[in-house]
């Protein structure tokens, strides 16, 4: 398969920068891309001047591609193939792949071999979608900077003036400052959600003249009042995250800056005295029941000794009914230090062997995927004397319209044989590898560490109990373990 790459300087994407070596990191990221899938690029198309319409190599690579000088067309980006998103779908969807070229995206690791011509339509709609979003937010925040507010930026408390600028609001200020008084005089969030509703003030989102549905109008809470205490918009000043880049607002005050920082220290001072939350047991979630599920307790004797136990014994059981935490630790041990071995002696293998294991069983996968694709080679030939035919006047459109209707069934039946080949190569690629997860996971365990919630969430997915027995123990990343050659895992 003839391969050829796309690169440009500009992209159509709203508001993207051009970083200064550009072309060279859309090259890397493609040639990285292709070595992994043992492809090679037989040719390179660029366009590289700071010029949106500069379209030069990209018209180049059209012709070219009309005179079947290649047959697919890789790009890092599909906002950087060609001047525009239109551009891109004009010549990779409706020229080269409605004549069988294909065109392969990095970004998004789309690939339009054995795509039928719906499905490479619906990515280029998806893509359009995600830009006309990208450009209306790249529209308000480009307001932002300039100061110009929009309605979400509207606080409780406050209006937005035809400017497009934060005013005091007559009808709601009154409000927050009497809700920080009252605050700043020791009633508590919870107190003042309880006043304000009884009192029937309306809650903010009534103010805000939203087209929903509200049940309840005067329904106040405490996050509702704690929320708003903790602006500082009411002090005259806020700020607001614009694409990574912190943007400060100023605005007529509604509280002293003093009454603000009492309640500010009353908030702090209340809050250490807060109930701390119940923390999960380590084994919360973990340990179950093989014919009952989760229906085990870890629970306590009066000497302080633990052991797992049925919240209520199921009628008709019969067996041990008891297990002792420590006697559960000793056997997870156990088999975490196994499974740690495996992982020595598979790092070894991988270290010694795995280059050429790794070749042995990716060439035995590409020969089979070689015959799939040289059979789609042979159906796009036919397809396009087909296609020759018609547009000379030699068959009718029926003839042509059924040669498409085979061309769409070949393509059917390999779609699956193609991703499942991309997927096990990929996947094969990683298990071999010493970043094969499941291999770092093991090699980091040491038996001296404490089995604490986090480091048993980090190895083990689920212990299963029979008769108060351990009978499996599911680690964590098992899938890539299981990866690895059979004659590995003996």
């Amino acid at each position: 398969m003839r391969i050829v790459s796309y690169t440009r300087t500009t992209s159509c994407f709203p508001g993207e920068e051009i970083p200064a070596n550009v072309i060279t990191a859309q090259n890397e990221r493609i040639r990285k891309y292709v070595e992994k899938r043992g492809w090679k690029i037989a040719g390179k198309y660029s366009d590289r001047k700071k010029d949106q319409n500069e379209n030069t190599s990209f018209e180049r690579l059209l012709q070219d591609g009309v005179q079947r000088k290649f047959d697919a067309v890789i790009v890092d980006s599909i906002f950087r193939a060609g001047k525009d998103l239109w551009s891109a779908r004009e010549v990779l969807l409706q020229t080269f792949h409605f004549a069988g070229i294909w065109f392969i995206v990095v970004e998004d690791d789309f690939i339009s071999v054995g795509k039928s011509n719906e499905e490479a339509e619906a990515y280029f709609n998806q893509k359009y979608s995600v830009m006309r979003k990208e450009n209306i937010r790249y529209r308000v925040n480009q307001r932002n900077r300039n100061g110009i507010l929009s309605w979400n930026d509207v606080k409780y408390g406050y209006r937005l003036t035809e400017d497009y600028q934060l005013a005091v609001d007559e009808d709601t200020a009154p409000v927050v400052k009497r809700m920080f008084e009252l605050c700043a005089g020791g009633m508590t969030p919870k107190e003042i959600a309880a006043l304000f509703t009884k009192e029937e003030i309306p809650i903010p989102l009534v103010s805000r003249g939203m087209n929903v549905k509200i049940d309840h109008l005067y329904q106040w809470n405490r996050l509702k009042v704690r929320r708003l205490l903790d602006k500082t918009v009411y002090i005259g000043h806020w700020s607001k995250v614009v694409q990574g880049e912190v943007m400060n607002f100023t605005n007529e005050p509604i509280v002293e800056e003093d009454v603000f920082q009492k309640v500010q220290d009353y908030l702090a001072s209340i809050a250490t005295h807060a109930k701390p939350p119940r923390q999960k047991h380590p084994y919360t979630g973990l340990v179950c029941d093989k014919d009952f599920g989760f229906c085990l307790r870890l629970r306590k004797t009066r000497s302080g000794v633990l052991y797992f136990a049925f919240a209520a014994v199921p009628p008709h059981y019969e067996g041990n009914t008891q297990l002792l935490l420590s006697d559960l630790e000793t056997q997870l041990r156990s088999a975490m230090s196994r499974e740690k071995e495996k992982a020595e002696r598979i790092a070894v293998r991988i270290r010694e062997e795995g280059i050429e294991k790794k070749r042995e069983i990716l060439s035995q996968m590409q020969d089979a995927f070689k015959n799939s694709a040289k059979m789609l080679a042979e159906r796009q030939k036919s397809r396009m004397e087909t296609y020759r035919s018609y547009s000379s006047g030699k068959i009718s459109e029926l003839d042509m319209k059924k040669e498409e209707e085979r061309y769409q069934n070949t393509v059917s039946s390999l779609e699956n044989i193609f991703q499942e080949y991309f997927t096990k190569r990929e996947r094969i690629e990683t298990a071999i590898n010493e970043n094969n997860p499941w291999l770092q996971l093991f090699l980091t365990w040491d038996p001296a560490q404490i089995l604490d919630r986090e480091t048993l969430l980090k190895y083990i997915s689920r212990i299963t109990l029979d008769h108060m027995q351990i009978a499996t123990i599911e680690f964590t990343h098992t899938e890539w373990y299981m990866e690895l050659p059979d004659d590995w895992r003996k």
